[in-house]
């Protein structure tokens, strides 16, 4: 632990940083509970796809933009 006290103590120096993991593993849990229902992704490709997606979307909601209106802008 003391080698990597500098990383452990970031949260102590930069007051911006959490103290936590818990949104990172919000992050990922909506991804866990797809694999896990579905059994596995078919494809390397449609795992990709689901992930470039579901970041979009926690981005939106992070940010507070409706992901529909996005899509609009970015597609159009």
């Amino acid at each position: 632990m003391i080698k990597h006290q500098e990383y452990i103590l970031t949260f102590l120096h930069h007051f911006h940083v959490p103290h936590d993991n818990n949104a990172s593993e919000r992050a990922i849990r909506n991804v866990k509970v797809k694999q896990k229902v579905s059994v596995q992704f078919k494809t390397k490709n449609g795992a990709q796809i689901y992930a470039v997606k579901r970041s979009v979307t926690g981005s939106c909601i992070k940010m507070v933009i409706i992901y529909w209106v996005l899509l609009k802008l970015l597609l159009f």
